[in-house]
């Protein structure tokens, strides 16, 4: 049996050699290196929060509300899906709980203005771009583990007695 393919290295960037300027970061380790897009930022300013709001709604204003309750702390789930589902329902309660609002989960109008008092000055958003680059980013990185899944299959087997 012949021996199996090599393991690429693969490294992560160290602390120090993460850039803080929004481009593309790399460690010096190897040639085989993972690069860390920093997404761009896009600030969208006088956004007023409107609904409708419940569960099973999308839409941008869905989106807007889920990046405002992130900014406010009560959505760790932190998933921007533009559709307003247990998470974001769970968020809301959260948030109407803070501010002393019936815990519903659906953000009515109470729960609306509220909202915008806080928030309707200025809320930043990934762009169409940096989310693309994200997606293709996590479609490379999926590609990578399977191909190192394969080559740890091939070490495992090696390793088994033959019969």
């Amino acid at each position: 049996m012949s021996a199996p393919p090599p393991i690429p290295p693969v490294s992560q960037p160290s602390q120090s050699s993460r850039s803080s300027g929004g481009g593309t970061s790399r460690s010096s380790a190897s040639p085989s290196t993972v690069l860390i897009q920093t997404p761009t930022v896009q600030t969208i300013t006088n956004v007023t929060l409107t609904g409708p709001f419940g569960p099973g709604v999308s839409g941008a204003q869905v989106t807007l509300l889920q990046q405002t309750l992130v900014r406010d702390g009560v959505y760790p789930v932190a998933t921007i899906t533009g559709y307003y589902g247990s998470a974001t329902q769970s968020a809301v309660r959260r948030f109407q709980q803070k501010y002393g609002i019936e815990a519903t989960g659906i953000a009515g109008p109470l729960t609306r203005a509220k909202l915008n008092e806080l928030y309707s000055g200025v809320l930043t958003t990934l762009t169409s771009t940096a989310e693309a680059q994200r997606q293709e980013r996590i479609r490379q990185i999926k590609t990578l583990l399977a191909q190192l899944i394969q080559q740890l299959i091939i070490l495992l087997q090696a390793q088994l007695p033959q019969n």
